[in-house]
């Protein structure tokens, strides 16, 4: 009976461990698909002003012709 508890009990933790392990994976990966998401965020918005800006200017140049 003893021997079968300790089996069970080593069991257990190595359950525990991989399953936090795994955990750790796992946001990991959101981390790195939050900062990907982000950087995207960032790209677009910086081409938008771009295009803003571009646009703007188009219009200046057009309207002192």
């Amino acid at each position: 009976g003893e021997e079968n508890r300790a089996i069970i009990r080593t069991q257990g933790q190595e359950d525990r461990a991989q399953t936090a392990e795994q955990g750790l994976e796992y946001r990991r990966g959101l981390e790195t698909a939050g900062e990907q998401d982000r950087t995207t965020d960032l790209q677009r918005e910086m081409f938008r002003r771009y295009k803003e800006n571009r646009d703007f200017e188009q219009a200046q140049s057009q309207y002192r012709t």
